[in-house]
Order: structure tokens, then C-alpha cells, then sequence
């Protein structure tokens, strides 16, 4: 039997689900299927449906690599051996409300100012038009 001890409740890290040796429903094939696919795509569940989890492996899977992946499907099938990359992650829900003082527009800002900072990209404003504070 499981122990029910190493069930992830309110995880959505992969490197969390790495690290602790949670429970983990292995899907990694479906996401080396999906990172294969050059073209846009919409992803949407409801609410609790694992969009976090999802996005937290494609983070891990393109800025580290098979690392953290060594006893799933991506890699015991061979599924994926492309490179690393420099991502990108914008959460949303950094951005709690907006304000006369500081608008969505303005939080927004900040927000994709400090994710391309931390991975290690130039935010060159000259580039943006910063809101103004209206």
C-alpha cells in the first residue's frame, strides 16, 4: 500500500515532487508531446486540475533538463534529449489587486520586469511602454 504520508496536497512544483519523493501521476510523455509541438496551443482545466504542476515541469523539463526526470516515462522511454533553455515563468497571482496607486497595468509591468530579470534576459523599458499611473 502507498504511504498516503507522500501525498502532495497543495504541491505544484515538479522540483517539490523531485526533491520530497511525492506521489506523482507520470505523465511525462504527454508533456514531451507537448513541448514537440511548435505551434500555440490553449491549455485549459478547472480549477485543482494540475495546470501548476504542468507548467512547473515544462519550467524544469526546459531550464534544467533530465535531472530531476530520471525514473519517469520522458527518460526510461527516451522521449526527449533537446537542450536547456532560458524560461520565462509570469504568475499571475503575484498580482493580488489593483489600486488608484497601482493598476493592473502597472503590477503587470513589475511583474514581467522581475521574471525576465530572473532568468537572466535584459528588460530594456526602451523597448516597453511602461503604463501611466492615471
Amino acid at each position: 500500500m502507498p504511504d498516503l504520508t507522500k501525498l502532495p496536497l497543495s504541491v505544484t512544483s515538479f522540483r517539490d515532487f523531485a526533491a520530497n519523493a511525492l506521489i506523482y501521476v507520470d505523465k511525462t510523455d504527454l508533456v514531451a508531446d507537448l513541448a514537440r509541438f511548435r505551434n500555440p496551443f490553449f491549455l485549459s482545466r478547472p480549477r485543482r486540475f494540475g495546470k501548476s504542476t504542468l507548467v512547473s515541469t515544462f519550467h524544469e523539463l526546459f531550464s534544467n533538463g533530465l535531472d530531476k526526470f530520471q525514473e519517469l516515462k520522458i527518460v526510461t522511454e527516451n522521449l526527449w534529449n533537446d537542450k536547456t533553455y532560458k524560461v520565462v515563468h509570469i504568475d499571475f497571482s503575484q498580482i493580488k489587486e489593483n489600486t488608484a496607486a497601482r493598476p493592473f497595468e502597472t503590477k503587470f509591468y513589475l511583474l514581467l520586469q522581475s521574471a525576465f530579470k530572473a532568468a537572466g534576459f535584459c528588460f530594456c523599458s526602451q523597448h516597453l511602454k511602461q503604463p501611466v499611473l492615471r
